[in-house]
């Protein structure tokens, strides 16, 4: 893999944990407990309320020695997956495993500073709330999809492990 490209994936995981920790900053300082909404029509709500996300994905309660071991177990994974992927030809897979492992390190460290995840994205439509959520969390989303899809084009990649 091209010199270059490792810089520049290095820089991508870098800006999605700046960015998602200076969001977060702004909102436990900012935003008040009713919320800032963007979008306010009777069907389409946007904005950002704070929520101190305690539990895993999707609200599930767990107690936290086993957050913080199922966390270790997938993080280092994820960089053995990373560090196998820099040595390979393979520029596709490293970007979106560089933007879960920093996305899911955000997260991490809002657990140990916080005593949980900070969200703050608020959607809702048509009388239902969305999970509330962070950029972090988006991140991860879009980049276990783009995984997917690349195992899906080049079945070939995993094969290795």
């Amino acid at each position: 893999m091209p010199y270059k490209y490792k810089i520049f994936a290095l820089a991508i995981g870098i800006d999605v944990l700046f960015f998602d920790q200076l969001i977060k900053y702004f909102v436990l300082r900012k935003v008040p407990e009713s919320g800032i909404f963007f979008v306010s029509t009777e069907n389409l709500r946007i904005g950002l309320t704070l929520v101190k996300n305690v539990n895993i994905a999707f609200g599930i309660p767990l107690p936290q020695v086993f957050t913080f071991s199922i966390i270790a177990i997938i993080l280092g994974l994820l960089g053995y997956f990373i560090f196998k992927n820099f040595k390979t030809e393979s520029n596709f897979i490293i970007l979106p495993l560089v933007g879960v492992v920093a996305a899911a390190i955000s997260n991490l460290a809002d657990r140990l500073i916080h005593g949980g995840v900070i969200d703050y994205l608020s959607i809702s439509t048509h009388n239902y709330q969305y999970p509330v959520f962070n950029l972090a969390d988006a991140i991860i989303v879009i980049g276990i999809i783009a995984l997917l899809i690349i195992n899906y084009k080049q079945k070939k990649i995993w094969k290795k492990y």
